[in-house]
């Protein structure tokens, strides 16, 4: 991988952890009942399964898939779930 390419996926997991807090809110929100929070989870975890894939990051883009779909179908248990995974993704071992 080039020094650049680098680079950039260094950039992406540093801005990573700040995205699954805003999705964390977010899941609250939803839980609380603001139905607006839904979309905004969907929209996001859409992102984050496309450029996680982008990166090479499969687990990211597969925790965001489940992510998105909890978030399509409105379940805020599912939702919270799946946002706890997608935190477990970006953690380091």
């Amino acid at each position: 991988m080039s020094g650049r390419l680098e680079a950039l996926l260094a950039d992406y997991r540093a801005r990573l952890p700040a995205r699954v807090a805003a999705l964390e809110v977010a899941a609250k929100r939803l839980a609380a009942g603001e139905e607006a929070a839904r979309g905004e989870i969907r929209a996001e975890a859409h992102r984050l399964k496309g450029s996680g894939a982008a990166y090479g990051l499969e687990a990211v883009s597969r925790a965001a898939g489940t992510l998105e779909r909890a978030a399509r179908e409105g379940d805020a248990d599912a939702v919270a779930s799946a946002v706890q995974e997608l935190r477990g993704a970006i953690t380091p071992p």
